[in-house]
């Protein structure tokens, strides 16, 4: 059943993806403006399902792998769109194999999730183990993806190892983990800020 659940979530990425590069090579790129509210939009929402899985990490780790197998859906469809938006500043053959990569990259995700499983089924890893040991996983797999398509990505991969960490030594690490996540959000927030101010002067310096 998980093996099948893997497989169909590979051939919709698959699909989606062809499909986003046929409109994307056909359609005008989106505005900057329009294109960060996406980003953002994906990344809080992508955000929120996190801080709920590591919230039933901490409260039921049993429980929690089966959470995490399908945040790897998530995060595949959250990666794609955030890589699809953002191919304005790409060649068409950069973004055709930007698009290949993510379904490479969230493929062998899968596979290792179903290695993991396996694992499980054999005793080698048991049920409370299995929750943290995909968390760490997932956290590792979305930094690197996130190096690929966007710094904030790979912000929320660290949030994610993080918590993997806390929670095999504080018993009740959640709250930590709510500090860190209003930390991060406030960083990117006065990054952007920044980033912004930065733009906005250079482009009245070179209208002088």
């Amino acid at each position: 059943m998980l093996t099948f659940c893997l497989v169909k979530v590979t051939y919709f990425l698959s699909i989606g993806a062809n499909r986003m590069n046929f409109i994307k090579l056909s359609q005008p790129s989106l505005s900057p403006v329009r294109k960060r509210h996406i980003e953002e939009i994906t990344l809080i929402i992508t955000l929120l399902f996190s801080i709920v899985g590591i919230g039933i990490t901490n409260y039921s780790p049993t429980e929690a792998y089966w959470y995490w197998l399908l945040m790897t859906a998530v995060l595949a469809i959250a990666g794609t769109v955030i890589a699809w938006i953002n191919r304005a500043s790409l060649p068409e053959p950069q973004v055709q194999k930007l698009l290949m990569m993510q379904i490479l990259h969230w493929t062998c995700t899968a596979a290792t999730m179903l290695g993991l499983f396996l694992l499980l089924k054999a005793g080698i890893i048991n049920y409370e183990g299995m929750g943290l040991t995909l968390l760490l996983t997932l956290g590792l797999s979305t930094f690197l993806d996130g190096c690929w398509i966007s710094w904030r990505f790979s912000l929320l991969g660290v949030l994610m190892g993080t918590a993997a960490i806390l929670a095999a030594y504080i018993e009740q690490f959640f709250w930590i983990i709510i500090l860190l996540t209003a930390m991060l959000v406030a960083f990117t927030v006065l990054w952007e800020r920044r980033n912004n101010r930065l733009a906005a002067e250079k482009e009245e310096i070179n209208h002088k």
